[in-house]
């Protein structure tokens, strides 16, 4: 993870994704298949289009592949969110600064770019 600034490291790891990153950033992998992959995807149907006809990932694949379980509730998707005040605050515990396309950008990084240092974020 030599990538990543040292304090998002940390953060990484704790959450348990470090080994998952370092697989991504593995000089090793062939980046012809990476490539050939990529072209075989399709992002409308979530499928890898193959001679033989189409393949996708089910969450199982992921999780066997990646080490992650996919446990408990499932996110629902929320087409207003980035426009919604009172949900913003829920999440994020303040006001946002809204644009006409939802919250702006530079607030976010503004507002959440530095993450203090405290006990909870040492791995």
């Amino acid at each position: 993870m030599e990538h990543a600034q040292p304090r998002a490291c940390k953060l990484v790891k704790k959450a348990g994704f470090g080994p998952f990153l370092d697989a991504l950033w593995n000089e090793q992998w062939d980046r012809q298949a990476l490539f050939a992959l990529t072209e075989l995807w399709w992002d409308t149907t979530n499928t890898f289009h193959f001679s033989f006809g189409e393949m996708t990932m089910t969450p199982k694949d992921f999780t066997m592949i990646i080490g992650l379980s996919l446990k408990g509730k499932r996110l629902e998707y929320y087409e207003q969110a980035n426009m919604d005040q009172n949900y913003i605050v829920a999440l994020l515990g303040v006001e946002a600064e809204l644009n006409p396309k939802g919250v702006r950008r530079t607030w976010l990084y503004n507002t959440f770019a530095i993450v203090e240092e405290s006990e909870g974020t040492d791995p």
